[in-house]
């Protein structure tokens, strides 16, 4: 199945690049991934081709992608396994439109940095989307004290201490540059019985 995405995470993982993006046409969210298992991408799996030659996947740029079996999983159902065939990028999209895509859940999978991943095995907490590109108050980036990357900020009144993949974060940081408090929010793997909320972009 070909189909458009804007690209809002496209982050390191194991190795290799987690990369999603919303559909041009419903603003649904698609995560291409290797097999079954959420397998990240391989960074030549996670490049595209235009006019000018091949290159690494870039946030906001709108991708032609060969998406086949959907293999959702219980935390993560939005995964499609991406045909081996060369993405193309078909130009980007503008920082101002990042609005027009912005979802609007009335909290980020609750409260606090996890999921338990017994209560969404058993069905106690139903994963309908594991990402969120949402409009935030009050951010702050900073290192903690173990000098871990960090996104501190409130959404809908709700307070939430979260890390950071973006691949951005160092330079933010560093030039304290203002952002548009937009950030893509994904439900990670299993980790330590839980699924951690991780910032996976910063616009």
């Amino acid at each position: 199945m070909i189909t458009t995405i804007v690209v809002f995470a496209c982050s390191i993982k194991h190795g290799g690049k987690c990369l999603a993006g919303k559909r041009i046409n419903d603003k649904t969210w698609v995560r291409p991934v290797g097999d079954h298992t959420g397998k990240e991408l391989t960074n030549v799996q996670a490049t595209c081709e235009n006019k000018h030659g091949t290159f690494p996947i870039k946030l906001l740029q709108k991708l032609v992608i060969d998406i086949d079996q959907h293999v959702p999983l219980r935390h993560q159902p939005e995964n499609f396994i991406l045909n081996n065939t060369q993405i193309k990028q078909s130009y980007k999209i503008e920082k101002s439109e990042i609005s027009n895509y912005l979802d609007e859940p009335y909290d980020l999978w609750g409260q606090g940095a996890d999921v338990s991943a017994a209560d969404i095995n058993k069905g106690v907490i139903d994963i309908k989307q594991s990402l969120y590109l949402v409009k935030v108050d009050n951010l702050e980036l900073l290192l903690n004290s173990f000098g871990k990357r960090r996104a501190r900020f409130s959404y809908n009144k709700i307070d939430y201490d979260l890390s950071v993949t973006c691949p951005s974060f160092d330079a933010l940081l560093e030039s304290g540059e203002e952002t548009n408090n937009i950030l893509c929010i994904s439900l990670g793997e299993e980790y330590e019985h839980s699924h951690w909320k991780i910032v996976a972009a910063i616009y």
